[in-house]
């Protein structure tokens, strides 16, 4: 299989050699566009196919991870990560960790990023060095009903399989007995996620220690649904982060998987919501940094009244900060305004600035911040730029923050991603 690296809203010309799979890709990609859609909740198609100058083009947008098309692996690197992209992975886990899945820590596998794994390898190791120090201190066990028949009582009479039963065996108990058993539904999804990544990694290395394991964990006797939400016993807390990994796996509400013979697997994120819950969560960070300030997330505001027939028109930005007790700021979230390797962007588009402006009205706020992940190269112009709408006496301030994200591979470039938005944020509202 041909392995390509690719960046999102950047065209890659198909191999004019590979004409019979050029034929199948405008079907495959109609049917990918609507599977990708619906499983990740997008709002445009993921794949665009056009023809150019020099032949078929295609284009990713809106996600990131590893995809297969008629025999090629596509690396779709996020647009943020556009000066990272040999180590892209270590920041873009270091992303997932903190909008969704808070206890997954990627921090020991960032030596690793510099290898030739895939992004489904590095996955598999980071559940690797979780599953593997956990399952030193035994597996998880909890407890499950189980019957038994035979000529004594233990636990509980099944009195209605116990009547179906005096014909035909005479003298049998039926009874229903808690037991205390690996046959769990988090040790299913342990073993499950260990065979699922032994299958597609591509580290013969990985692929040898997730089929240990496999060989390690207690084969499961029952099937169970996935992904599990149920909550983990504190005392196996230790499985926490491989099962976090493992719902991620299963479905969880950003990945996508799929493995259906020629037309590939692939294992996705829906980077424009990973990076709304982002920068979400870290503008709660900065909250708790000051006594009086809090974030909320999708606070709905009635944005017009209908005068007769017809429903209330609701306006919901993605941030609300509050400041001792009033609406301070409007923070929304914009991913899709910006193109990779195409240089900062330099205004809001209209229809984003219209949207702003109407939030404003209906939330009694005068400052609205549109934030975009930035490449980090503006060509010397400030991060920040400001606009303002005046009618009468009352005056709207809509500014636009390029947010350098484009190394969030350690902690301290973490730290430092946050310090530097808190930075803009204080230099925006006062």
């Amino acid at each position: 299989m041909v392995q390509i690296t690719v960046w999102e809203h950047q065209d890659f010309l198909w191999p004019a050699s590979d004409r019979d799979a050029a034929l199948r890709l405008p079907g495959i990609v109609s049917t990918k566009n609507k599977e990708l859609k619906r499983a990740l909740r997008l709002s445009r198609d993921p794949i665009s196919l056009r023809q150019g100058s020099g032949g078929l083009l295609l284009r990713f947008a809106g996600v990131a991870g590893i995809l297969n098309l008629v025999g090629y692996e596509f690396e779709i690197i996020p647009k943020f990560s556009f000066r990272q992209s040999a180590s892209w992975q270590s920041g873009f886990f270091h992303m997932l960790s903190i909008a969704e899945y808070g206890h997954i820590s990627f921090e020991r596998s960032r030596h690793m990023g510099r290898g030739a794994l895939s992004f489904c390898d590095h996955i598999a190791l980071a559940f690797l060095e979780s599953v593997e120090s956990a399952l030193q201190k035994g597996p998880i066990c909890a407890y499950r009903a189980a019957v038994s028949q035979g000529r004594y009582l233990r636990g509980r009479l099944l009195l209605p399989e116990q009547m179906r039963m005096l014909l035909t065996h005479p003298g049998e108990v039926v009874s229903e007995h808690d037991v205390f058993s690996p046959d769990n539904a988090f040790q299913y999804l342990l073993f499950w996620s260990a065979a699922w990544l032994a299958r597609h990694v591509r580290s013969q290395v990985l692929r040898r220690r997730l089929e240990r394991v496999v060989s390690l964990l207690p084969k499961p006797e029952h099937h169970y649904r996935l992904p599990v939400h149920a909550a983990l016993p504190a005392q196996y807390s230790r499985y926490r982060a491989a099962l976090e990994i493992g719902n991620l796996i299963a479905g969880g509400a950003s990945a996508v998987l799929q493995d259906q013979g020629s037309s590939g697997y692939g294992f996705l994120f829906n980077t424009e919501r990973t990076y709304e819950k982002f920068l979400e969560r870290m503008l709660q960070r900065i909250a708790r940094r000051h006594t009086d300030w809090s974030v909320t997330a999708q606070r709905t505001a009635a944005l017009g009244h209908p005068e007769g027939a017809g429903s209330v028109l609701f306006t919901r930005p993605d941030n609300t900060l509050t400041i001792q007790e009033m609406v301070t700021a409007l923070i929304d979230a914009k991913y899709k305004c910006d193109l990779a390797g195409h240089g900062p962007l330099r205004q809001p588009r209209s229809g984003d600035y219209y949207q702003m402006l109407a939030s404003l009205i209906a939330h009694g706020c005068a400052q609205a911040l549109l934030v975009v992940p930035s490449e980090g190269d503006l060509g010397g112009e400030p991060p920040l730029l400001t606009w303002t709408t005046a009618s009468g006496e009352t005056i709207w301030r809509v500014g636009l923050l390029r947010w350098d994200i484009s190394d969030l591979g350690t902690k301290s470039a973490l730290l430092a991603a946050q310090n530097a938005l808190e930075a803009q944020l204080l230099a925006f509202l006062f």
